[in-house]
């Protein structure tokens, strides 16, 4: 009898939880735990109005279908349109209650909301920590208590497991070293050990950890995500799509600022600092996708962004969406210099120099992709900008990924926007092509041309003044060979003109023996330049014309003891007056003519 009794418990209990059981289900997720909200009534399946609903009504159909701890409670048709009837509306739930029909609501079938509006809920036995839904420090629940997972029990198969077990996309990046803070659980004790195909972490296999050393120093964090940026780093790459299992690449033709938007969002890379094209991370070989991405820009992930045929069918690998992402822009300047601004609660403020040293523009520039840092500047070298000074005081080690990994700290400065930070990283980027840029979100940097690694830098004025110092000295050391080499020909001029005045004045003449007449000087000299010797003075002959006479300013006027001058002198500027023959200079360029009359002269 009390055997029967019990059988006929254990009868009703099953008969009880196979009824509750088929109450309610999740449809559409990527599992059990996971989609649309559909509730059985009246023997049809219909949804739920997202109106009033949230984290409390979730809840309720997590504990319904023991599926753990509710981790979302998405509205909107998150998970796509349902179709059929809308059951319930306006519903509220207070917690205690076992099932989702137990709730107050405003009644069946009010037929005043729309399929637009279909709640969701997401369920698990994980999360995510310190960061999104979908990226932050994983704690797993055992019983009723949240626990840490150590990062050295930790690999792919198992992020894959966790990501689809959030409904997240797949695994972006597998993190460590207390990437999104230390948490206050406790760690757990167990090393999961999933062949990555389970849809949920509790089904995975597991065994005692060997690492029972491993503190909360050492909590892994990771990043699920639908989307990835493939060929840079985790924030900066060739976009690539999950889509159904695959990741495919998206054409550039194709997308746009807000889907760009999108897409860091869900990365938790900040917001987009440029929109590259033009093959700017790598071709790859995933398949294009043929679907054109329509986000608004506020959606939390690319997934939940419309879609339609693309029109650029023709779309090659040379054509893929290459995008930049960050948390940090510099402003005033290019990509890679400017005044450094940080985005916070989605609001960009400005960073206060003496907050700010070395190792924390390490993290900028890397997070940039924008290379080392090149030099940090102060005073308004960019501008003040009207961005709010922030209030914390960034305190990197000098090998975090992002900025906002970087531990922070009130700072004890009175900053005033007279000492914003401005930094100057390397340019080390790639070709890019912009694409279309329309939007109201928070601004970023204005895209590049097609052959420019980043738009052109307009210099700041500490770099300006050094490069003119630097051109200054170049110049100097130019210059002063240059004033050499005129000091030396000036003075080799001097000299040539020097001997050359020496030789015309200086002339030596032979003596020669003294004509007796003036005739018959000049018949010897007429003599001796006869056409046999050619010695210049050929024609000495004219002289003897005195019509020619008048035509030489150096004629020789030879007065035979005579005191007065000639008449016919006084018009030529260098004319010898020789009163003795023998005082008239001989010419050392006459040789000797013997036989001739006169002499030899």
């Amino acid at each position: 009898m009390e055997l029967q009794r019990c059988l006929f418990i254990i009868y009703l209990s099953s008969l009880l939880t196979l009824t509750t059981a088929e109450n309610v289900r999740l449809v559409g997720g990527h599992s059990r735990c996971a989609g649309r909200v559909e509730v059985h009534h009246r023997g049809q399946w219909g949804t739920v109005c997202d109106d009033w609903w949230d984290l409390i009504d979730a809840a309720v159909v997590c504990r319904e279908l023991d599926c753990g701890k509710v981790v979302d409670a998405p509205g909107s048709a998150y998970f796509g349109l349902g179709s059929g009837v809308i059951w319930m509306t306006n519903v509220i739930c207070s917690g205690s209650e076992l099932t989702l029909k137990q709730c107050e609501m405003a009644g069946w079938d009010k037929r005043d909301c729309i399929h637009a509006k279909d709640a969701g809920v997401i369920c698990a036995e994980i999360r995510l920590v310190g960061g999104s839904r979908c990226s932050g420090r994983l704690e797993v629940l055992q019983g009723n208590t949240w626990y840490t997972v150590c990062a050295a029990a930790f690999d792919q198969q198992d992020a894959e497991v966790v990501c689809r077990e959030l409904d997240c996309g797949a695994p972006v990046q597998v993190l460590g070293e207390d990437a999104f803070g230390k948490g206050d659980a406790q760690m757990w004790t167990q090393e999961i050990q999933c062949r990555g195909n389970e849809s949920q972490i509790h089904l995975c296999p597991t065994s005692p950890s060997y690492k029972n050393n491993c503190s909360n120093d050492n909590a892994v964090g990771l990043l699920c995500a639908g989307v990835r940026l493939v060929g840079g780093s985790r924030c900066s790459g060739r976009l690539e799509i999950l889509d159904d299992q695959t990741w495919v690449s998206v054409c550039a033709a194709a997308f746009d600022q807000q889907d760009a938007e999108v897409v860091c969002r869900e990365l938790d890379c900040g917001a987009p600092v440029q929109v590259l094209g033009e093959d700017a991370f790598g071709k790859g070989d995933a398949q294009m996708w043929t679907q054109e991405i329509q986000c608004r820009g506020n959606e939390s992930q690319i997934h939940l962004c419309p879609t339609s045929p693309s029109h650029e069918n023709n779309c090659s690998h040379d054509n893929n969406v290459g995008l930049l992402c960050a948390g940090v822009r510099l402003v005033g300047g290019s990509r890679c210099s400017g005044r450094l601004e940080i985005l916070h609660n989605q609001t960009w403020v400005s960073v206060c120099a003496a907050a700010f040293d070395q190792q924390d523009a390490d993290v900028v520039c890397r997070e940039l992709d924008c290379g080392a840092p090149v030099q940090v500047l102060g005073e308004d070298a960019f501008g003040k900008g009207d961005a709010q000074m922030w209030t914390q005081e960034i305190q990197c080690r000098g090998n975090e990924s992002q900025i906002h990994l970087c531990p922070t700290s009130l700072h004890k400065h009175n900053c005033s926007y007279k000492n914003n930070v401005e930094l100057l990283c390397a340019d080390l980027s790639v070709s890019t092509t912009p694409a279309t840029t329309t939007s109201s979100s928070p601004p970023v940097s204005q895209t590049v041309s097609s052959t420019s690694v980043s738009r052109p830098q307009t210099p700041p004025a500490a770099s300006l003044s050094v490069l003119v110092i630097v051109l200054g000295v170049v110049l100097l050391l130019l210059l002063v060979p240059l004033l050499i080499l005129i000091q030396q020909n000036r003075v080799m001029r001097r000299a040539l003109s020097e001997r050359r005045d020496r030789s015309t004045t200086e002339a030596v003449y032979e003596e020669i023996h003294r004509p007796t007449n003036r005739r018959s000087l000049f018949t010897q000299r007429g003599s001796v330049l006869s056409t046999e010797h050619h010695s210049g003075y050929e024609d000495a002959d004219e002289l003897l014309s005195d019509d020619l006479l008048d035509n030489y300013d150096d004629v020789i006027i030879i007065q035979q003891f005579s005191n007065d001058k000639a008449d016919g002198v006084q018009d030529y500027d260098d004319v010898y007056d020789v009163k003795n023959v023998r005082e008239y200079m001989s010419y050392d360029d006459v040789g000797e003519e013997p036989g001739k009359q006169g002499g030899t002269v």
